[in-house]
């Protein structure tokens, strides 16, 4: 006996369609809101790094002042260059005696 509802999987098909796109668009605002992030806390640093060479006329002082201001961004995850990798695999590959 066929089913009553000939459409019962057109609601799974249309997410899986629509998921794509959607999970896209989430996690384009969640890239573009860290990114903002970032561009906010470099213009603070350089800001606070131009307003102490103002006032001391030390380059030394001026430079702390916007690495201090832009230490935030440490935390930000960083990519690891190719040569760490491979670098990282070797070790494991061959531990030292």
């Amino acid at each position: 006996m066929r089913a009553q509802h000939p459409e019962r999987g057109a609601a799974a098909v249309e997410f899986a369609l629509v998921l794509p796109a959607l999970l896209l668009l989430v996690l384009g605002i969640i890239d573009f809101g860290r990114i903002f992030s970032a561009q906010q806390t470099l213009t603070y640093a350089a800001r606070a790094g131009a307003r102490v060479m103002v006032l001391q006329n030390s380059q030394t002082a001026a430079v702390a002042a916007a690495q201090n201001a832009a230490s935030p961004l440490g935390q930000l995850p960083r990519r690891h260059s190719p040569s760490r990798r491979r670098r990282a695999r070797r070790e494991r590959r061959w531990p030292s005696p």
